[in-house]
């Protein structure tokens, strides 16, 4: 992103989880031009936008419950710590009545943060405790934000990595698995989103949205992963893979309504650490 600004993507995130419907609070952090377009092509017309945006919209939503569903399963069985990396304009603190015991971290980068509290903050957080915690992943130490934050690293943690990998290289996105795990006590999860790297056409993919979008927006698409490697790498900081599967796989199961062609390769990966 670019120094001083909001992320572009957190927009576009937050506006397909309105069109979606799966985010009531979406609407307070969009401009008021975005949000009269998000109305016009919202509800009877999403499925329409969803073509339009070669899938943008139901990879968003479907990503988004997946995701929901894999922090309340760990709520459920006592997990009261989240940690969410890249929170962007992200609303569980608000939206889900299952993490009204939780103490929930909000880190990402300043300027997002600081645009996200100046709109929400009237709002009453669901969560026990809302805590933000400003990191810059290019150059803080994520380790030290959150032991001043008062994350306690003795409890279990589920922890969401939401749309953020992709946009890291390789040592960003080592090191910060690396934290992540120096941070779980037995009993942690782990949700995180990566872009699958899939042979020709995978590569193509990336190649079309970083050139036509990320790049231009000065956010540029830079790892991709094969589902192997992604499971290593979290065996490494010793989590063990629950299960690994594309947005479109989990609408399919799910049978969510919002259905089409995803041009964006992203996987949603759970992982626990049993031992």
């Amino acid at each position: 992103m670019r120094e001083g600004q909001s992320s572009f993507t957190a927009l576009a995130v937050t506006a397909g989880r309105l069109i979606a419907g799966v985010d009531p609070y979406a609407r307070m952090f969009l401009s008021e031009a975005l949000e009269r377009y998000v109305d016009r092509v919202s509800n009877e017309r999403a499925p329409w936008t969803n073509r339009l945006t070669l899938g943008f919209v139901a990879h968003i939503a479907h990503r988004t419950l997946a995701i929901d569903d894999a922090l309340l399963e760990a709520s459920e069985r006592g997990v009261r710590q989240v940690v969410i990396l890249g929170a962007g304009y992200d609303a569980r603190a608000y939206r889900l009545d299952g993490l009204a015991k939780t103490t929930l971290f909000e880190v990402d980068h300043p300027a997002t943060q600081a645009q996200k509290q100046s709109v929400a903050h009237h709002l009453s957080p669901r969560v026990q405790k809302l805590r933000h915690v400003p990191v810059d992943f290019t150059r803080d130490a994520l380790e030290d934000k959150l032991e001043s934050a008062g994350h306690n690293k003795e409890k279990p943690t589920t922890w969401i990595w939401e749309g953020v990998t992709m946009y890291l290289d390789d040592a960003s996105f080592l090191s910060t698995l690396e934290s992540i795990g120096h941070r779980s006590s037995i009993g942690s999860r782990l949700v995180v989103t990566y872009m699958k790297r899939a042979g020709r056409f995978g590569a193509m993919t990336l190649s079309v949205l970083n050139g036509s979008v990320f790049s231009i927006v000065g956010e540029p698409l830079r790892l991709s992963l094969y589902p192997d490697d992604a499971k290593s790498a979290c065996e490494a900081v010793g989590f063990s893979v629950i299960r690994d599967e594309s947005t479109r796989l989990w609408g399919q199961r799910k049978g969510h309504p919002l259905k089409g062609y995803r041009m964006i390769p992203e996987h949603v990966l759970v992982a626990d650490r049993i031992g």
